[in-house]
């Protein structure tokens, strides 16, 4: 399996891992596939140690930030969804820029 088939494959499996290429043949088409696909970056050997930590440490950041946010959306949706069917309407108004006091005389 080649790496761009293996980031298919996780991303299929719903994976969120940050994936770093790393070749010694660069293609320009692959390059920008797997880049559009989601890759963190594409590095050509050999690769210098600074760079590939540099690179891994930006990648485990990011990945970091994408799951406190993704944790982040799903409080905030579970907790939309014990409102009653009147507090969502009235969250609703409020989130359309309607003042709380409106909204309770609807």
């Amino acid at each position: 399996m080649s790496g761009p088939e293996l980031q298919l494959r996780l991303k299929e499996l719903g994976s969120t891992v940050p994936i770093i290429f790393v070749t010694g043949y660069p293609d320009t088409q692959t390059t920008v596939r797997t880049i559009k696909a989601g890759g963190e970056d594409f590095l050509l050997k050999p690769v210098p140690t600074q760079q590939l930590v540099e690179c891994v440490e930006r990648a485990i950041g990011r990945h970091g930030a994408a799951l406190t946010t993704k944790r982040a959306r799903e409080i905030m949706l579970s907790r939309l969804a014990t409102l009653t069917p009147r507090e969502r309407e009235v969250f609703d108004g409020i989130v359309r820029g309607n003042t709380n006091k409106t909204m309770l005389k609807a």
